[in-house]
């Protein structure tokens, strides 16, 4: 039994977590692998697993074993540390260090989602990571939850509008903040730019195709997946360039562009999916609860992010380079042990 430190305003509480990995050798993320969030349907624990590109488990985690805890985000911080946003009207931030397997969570005031899979995201940047927040009955406020994963504080970002329900965002490797409102069909959704630095607003654009999630790479062009099964491209005014057709593998929920041009899709069905900013093809594995070809009713919507160094603050790029050469120093001394010992 592990245990973890829930920290409210003013409230400081001591939870148990159970056990926190399944793998007796579990140890610090490698670079470029994926890690992979989810809940098991209808009824059981949130899950982390670590996946090698080719589809190999490394480890798996246990986020919680509340049931019926939606994962909707998930990120690595500056520090290497896996970060789940899971929960609906109450949400939890969980932060685990895998080099240690301690984890903690953290809460803010007025914070929730609206009640369905496909709401809510993560992700990360410099020392921030940026979690969406949606308007609902007794959590009325709306915007973008700023956490600082160094000071511990936390802040709301307010939107352009009295009210602004993301249901997705992504830090470009343009350096900026996107997040993205409605995207359900018939309506496509509309996207807004913020500094994540100052928090500023910049602009807003339209997208041209109903998206669940969206991407942005180093132009401001957008990589976007669709309940229908499809894979677009974008430019930086929402105009699609290209699509790429995946509905074999079901409904397309989350997806995530590495800093090396590789596109990670997470699939309601429990497919994880790899292509390219070319969007000319792709690999596919399963991910389900046994990593098997399960039926839909045993592995709910996935969340999914490769393990990378975040996008840098400016000025902070030496500092995450400095701690992400320590952390995969370590890491591929820890892979080649893990390995050894099942040779």
């Amino acid at each position: 039994m592990r245990w973890a430190t829930r920290i409210r305003p003013g409230i400081v509480s001591i939870i148990a977590l159970g056990s926190l990995a399944s793998d007796a050798d579990a140890g610090p993320f490698v670079q470029g692998d994926l890690l992979v969030a989810r809940e098991r349907y209808p009824l059981g624990p949130t899950l982390l697993h670590e996946y090698t590109p080719a589809g190999v488990r490394v480890q798996t985690i246990t986020v919680t074993n509340d049931q019926q805890q939606e994962a909707r985000g998930v990120a690595v911080d500056l520090q290497g540390r896996a970060v789940v946003y899971y929960g609906t009207f109450n949400p939890t931030l969980w932060v685990y260090d895998p080099a240690t397997g301690a984890s903690t969570t953290r809460t803010f005031d007025g914070w929730s989602s609206i009640n369905s899979i496909v709401y809510g995201g993560l992700a990360a940047y410099g020392r921030y990571v940026f979690a969406t927040d949606m308007s609902t009955s007794g959590a009325e406020a709306d915007g973008i939850i700023r956490f600082d994963m160094l000071s511990g504080q936390a802040q709301r970002i307010n939107g352009p509008a009295p009210s602004n329900n993301y249901r997705q965002l992504a830090v470009g490797y343009d350096g900026l903040l996107y997040a993205m409102e409605g995207g359900t069909s018939p309506e496509p959704g509309t996207v807004d730019v913020y500094d994540p630095n100052t928090t500023a607003y910049i602009r807003s654009f339209g997208l041209s195709v109903n998206a669940s999630s969206i991407a942005v790479g180093a132009a401001g062009d957008i990589f976007a997946v669709q309940q229908d099964g499809f894979v677009f491209h974008l430019d930086s005014q929402g105009n699609e360039i290209k699509r790429l057709d995946v509905s074999a593998y079901g409904g397309l929920h989350d997806l995530f562009l590495s800093s090396t041009g590789k596109i990670a899709i997470a699939s309601h069905a429990g497919f994880l999916l790899e292509t390219d900013t070319s969007l000319t093809g792709y690999t596919e594995f399963h991910a389900g609860y046994n990593d098997t070809n399960n039926s839909l009713g045993n592995t709910n919507t996935q969340v999914v992010t490769f393990v990378q160094t975040p996008i840098p603050e400016p000025g902070g790029l030496l500092f995450a380079g400095t701690v992400w050469a320590l952390i995969s120093r370590r890491t591929r001394h820890d892979r080649a042990r893990r390995t050894s010992k099942r040779l």
